[in-house]
């Protein structure tokens, strides 16, 4: 199961739920985050090998030809989740404010930012990194895989209003039994 997520889309709290309830061991598919585009790198799952079963953590990766050919091997299912672009722009400026501006969709460094109005900060965040989630969002659904039993598309309202009901179609879409308590 990989998650494949934009930014600020809830993604670190639907990877937890996923590992909560299915045990599976974690893969990590790219060898660093911060500013690296976060690419697969396939060469993180040779540890992995021996596995049939893993949950790959929330990543922010843009479809392309090489997520194309690893959606293609067999089993690899993709979690996909998305919000409210307005709502992730905001969110991503809250983020900013707290854990600094580390992230590849654009260069900023704590102390320039800091530097800047609060209009700025928004201009910067419209101007720069709203064009990579259009990016992220087109790429994905133009890809032919969303709705397919390759990608599931969970929306974060959905999942914040309804978790069980979202969880239990990720699992039917897993092809795993989960208990309905867990």
């Amino acid at each position: 199961c990989w998650v494949v997520a934009a930014p600020k889309s809830g993604s670190t709290w639907l990877t937890w739920l996923l590992e909560q309830c299915l045990g599976w061991p974690k893969a990590v598919l790219l060898p660093c985050y911060e500013r690296r585009e976060q690419e697969i790198d396939l060469r993180m799952l040779d540890s992995h090998a021996e596995k049939a079963d893993l949950i790959t953590p929330n990543q922010h990766c843009r479809f392309s030809l090489a997520t194309e050919a690893f959606i293609g091997r067999p089993g690899v299912k993709v979690i996909l989740q998305v919000r409210d672009l307005f709502d992730m722009l905001a969110s991503k400026i809250d983020h900013i404010e707290r854990e600094g501006p580390l992230f590849p969709m654009a260069y900023m460094d704590m102390e320039s930012w800091h530097q800047l109005e609060h209009s700025a900060r928004t201009d910067f965040i419209i101007d720069m990194i709203a064009p990579w989630y259009f990016n992220f969002y087109v790429s994905w659904m133009k890809s032919g895989f969303v709705g397919t039993d390759r990608v599931l598309l969970v929306e974060y309202g959905k999942l914040t209003g309804q978790p069980a009901t979202t969880l239990a179609e990720g699992f039917a879409f897993l092809d795993v039994s989960v208990e309905r308590q867990q």
